[in-house]
């Protein structure tokens, strides 16, 4: 549980620990921007995924199974009747090795076996945490020797005003045109134009209460924002600017920039002691959430010989 903490010399210090990959701070101008707990050991009773690298598959899958190439995989299940973040033993729950440290990044690695939580093929996974320029930059390359299916995305939670307070009055503006409705359980239903509901428009910077405090179905469904927006100019996989948030309070502002398709936002409903609901926010650039089973969201397979190369930006400044 050693923590390795990495700097670009301008501001902006990061720390990390090999369990889960997990970043369990992010420091700018000596300001705290992310929730975390005050000993490192207490990540292993973690059931939020404070910060950690979420894999083989973040989100959800649904009934915790898929077919590829004609034959079905049956997942772990550990959201009902659902497979999680890559099941109860994902990679937030694995010691990753580390192989590189600079002062100013850190590179670690993941074998994870076939058949591991039910997936498919021998699987490796490098993640890059690099910082420079009041960037965090997370490089995520994964190779297999079967077909298979990769998700991977960071879980922190963010709070750009105090630890302690409510992320509510933050502003957030989402680049995105159309967002994943979900049933009771999270599991996406169909494509919606934000521009059809106003609770989920961000387009224009607005505060987070702006969809908090609507009486939407969606939002009251998910006990607050818990849904995939979806990322139209991905064709490419250009590194393109995804989400900003920004508090008026403090006048800081974050900006996500990812090749990723989608960016999952989670105001932390169900946060829970030592932490309080919506006490941070996720950004989690990702695929779409049950992306394996369906065909008309984009595939996140990942075929023998190949390579899943993403990268996550997560850039601080003033405004």
């Amino acid at each position: 549980m050693k923590q390795y903490q990495i700097s670009d010399n301008k501001g902006l210090v990061v720390s990390v620990i090999p369990y889960g990959a997990t970043i369990t701070s992010i420091c700018f101008n000596e300001q705290e921007l992310t929730l975390n707990y005050t000993k490192p050991d207490d990540y292993f009773n973690d059931n939020f995924y404070l910060g950690s690298t979420v894999g083989r598959f973040a989100n959800r899958i649904k009934e915790s199974k898929f077919k590829l190439s004609g034959k079905e995989s049956t997942l772990n299940a550990n959201q009902g009747a659902h497979c999680l973040h890559g099941g109860k033993d994902n990679f937030s729950k694995r010691i990753w090795e580390v192989i590189e440290v600079k002062p100013n990044a850190i590179e670690l690695y993941l074998f994870s076996k076939n058949g591991d939580q039910g997936f498919p093929g021998n699987l490796e996974v490098w993640l890059k945490i690099q910082v420079e320029d009041n960037q965090v930059r997370l490089n995520y390359r994964a190779s297999t020797d079967r077909n298979t299916v990769v998700n991977l995305t960071n879980h922190c939670y963010f709070n750009l005003e105090s630890p302690q307070a409510s992320i509510d009055n933050h502003l957030l503006e989402i680049v995105s045109d159309s967002f994943l409705s979900i049933d009771k359980q999270g599991i996406p239903l169909t494509k919606q134009q934000v521009s059809n509901h106003n609770a989920f428009n961000f387009n224009d910077t607005k505060p987070i209460h702006h969809a908090l405090l609507s009486e939407h179905e969606q939002i009251q469904q998910a006990n607050g924002l818990d849904h995939c927006f979806v990322l139209a100019n991905q064709a490419e996989k250009a590194l393109v600017l995804a989400a900003q948030l920004l508090s008026p309070e403090t006048r800081l502002k974050l900006s996500l920039y990812t090749t990723l398709p989608g960016v999952q936002v989670y105001t932390g409903n169900f946060l829970s002691t030592p932490f309080s609901p919506r006490q941070g926010v996720c950004l989690e650039a990702q695929y779409w959430p049950d992306a394996p089973n369906r065909k008309d969201f984009p595939s996140s397979e990942l075929k023998a010989g190949e390579e899943y190369i993403h990268e996550i930006v997560y850039q601080f400044s003033a405004f």
